[in-house]
């Protein structure tokens, strides 16, 4: 929910105002980068603006396009779908699967580093884990 909150927040710092709901031109559609460690949040987040603006179906298929990395396997895979419900299928199919989450946090955790005797490394290494 955090994460949620400061991307908005970041949403509405650059454009040097709240979002203006009415005009779906200006509507704050969260971009993904492409990761399966955020793809949760940022589909959470994508959805509650999608519906919060009571955009259509066509329309969400429109933005989840744009919202996507440019140049990335999602990206080529989503724009042959021709509705929101194949297009997360698709998504969800390939990001949304824990075990896969689970063997790249483990597989990070394996090749991290060796903490050193100083609190700096410490303190990173206990970030990276959590």
């Amino acid at each position: 929910m955090s994460l949620m909150t400061s991307t908005v927040a970041k949403m509405t710092d650059t454009s040097g105002s709240k979002p203006n709901l009415s005009d779906p031109q200006r509507l704050p559609v969260p971009t993904w980068d492409g990761g399966r460690r955020s793809y949760a949040t940022w589909k959470k987040e994508f959805n509650h603006w999608m519906m919060k603006c009571g955009q259509n179906k066509d329309e969400q298929l429109q933005r989840l396009r744009n919202a996507l990395p440019k140049g990335s396997w999602p990206t080529d895979q989503v724009k042959t779908y021709r509705t929101i419900d194949s297009a997360w299928n698709i998504l969800d199919t390939e990001f949304a699967d824990r075990r896969k989450l689970m063997d790249e946090l483990l597989s990070e955790i394996n090749n991290l580093k060796p903490v050193k005797r100083n609190s700096k490394s410490f303190t990173h290494f206990a970030t990276t884990v959590s």
